[in-house]
């Protein structure tokens, strides 16, 4: 029972995420997604949705400003490595929902779990403890995805750290999803509870480039770069400076994202150097606001 009940935690987890990155993709219906043919160059396709919410990072060490020659640092790689990443959290969720429907998991769990994420949706508190009460019985494991709704849901502090005096922990997408929701007071409340800001996930997501999903979360952002969060976890899948390059491809207010990056350390690699190449032919106002940030010209 308790591997049922842990995959079920894996999967909502990593579906919830992913569900809210398709999601927030919708920039002011100005959505745009990059292309490579053999020679490289980048081509912008409109309309199309972007593949901003596609970003897959790792714990590898940080390479260096000016490592743009590596092949690995392409655009092609990055997006093919986001989209290697998102198709195993859809895999995830065919073989959960299989092992519903072949009664590997009990009607009665499957019940309270729905029950759970209803009552903290509709923020009824009173249920979703008394629903919380049954799934510890069942594995206390279950504390943690109550936590994760909880903070999800906006919940009372009183919530949250009834659930953290239990034994829940934070997860790592907690932060991510704070970041998605810009919910900088919650996340305030919850750092001196244990938050951590800095955690990266099993797919290589950091909470700083789920601001850039869908460039809604401009406190948040200003507050994770404050607060030191990684501005590049993994020279894998698209990284944050790739998607404020994207997103300014096109609209003025990514110059402030990219700015911020460059002052805070990120490295340019050969896939900043494409988006910039694009932009200064394509969008040359926009590329001349970022110049003077650029420790050199493509």
């Amino acid at each position: 029972m308790k591997f049922f009940i842990g995959l079920l935690i894996v999967v909502f987890i990593s579906v919830c995420v992913l569900d809210f990155n398709e999601n927030s993709v919708n920039i002011e219906n100005k959505d745009e997604s990059l292309v490579t043919d053999n020679s490289n160059e980048v081509k912008v396709l409109s309309p199309q949705k972007s593949t901003l919410g596609s970003i897959f990072l790792d714990n590898s060490e940080r390479p260096m400003v000016g490592n743009t020659g590596s092949p690995e640092n392409q655009i092609t790689d990055k997006l093919s490595f986001d989209k290697a990443n998102k198709s195993d959290v859809k895999k995830l969720r065919v073989d959960f929902e299989k092992d519903l429907e072949q009664g590997n998991i009990s009607t009665e769990l499957n019940k309270n779990m729905q029950g759970l994420f209803e009552s903290a949706q509709k923020a009824d508190w009173e249920k979703f403890n008394s629903t919380v009460d049954f799934l510890e019985s069942e594995d206390s494991n279950t504390l943690s995805l109550a936590l994760f709704q909880a903070v999800l849901n906006n919940a009372p502090l009183t919530v949250i750290e009834n659930l953290l005096s239990r034994g829940a922990v934070f997860i790592p997408q907690t932060a991510q999803m704070l970041a998605l929701k810009n919910n900088v007071k919650l996340t305030k409340n919850l750092l001196s509870l244990g938050l951590d800001l800095h955690v990266v996930d099993q797919s290589g997501k950091n909470s700083l480039s789920h601001t850039l999903v869908s460039f809604q979360s401009k406190e948040m952002f200003d507050f994770l770069l404050v607060h030191n969060v990684n501005v590049k976890p993994n020279p894998n899948g698209l990284d944050p400076l790739d998607m404020a390059l994207q997103y300014t491809l096109y609209n003025a207010q990514g110059i402030y994202y990219v700015r911020k990056l460059l002052e805070y350390g990120a490295p340019i690699e050969s896939s900043h150097i494409q988006l910039l190449t694009q932009m200064k032919e394509n969008n040359p106002h926009n590329y001349e606001k970022i110049a003077g940030s650029l420790p050199y010209q493509p």
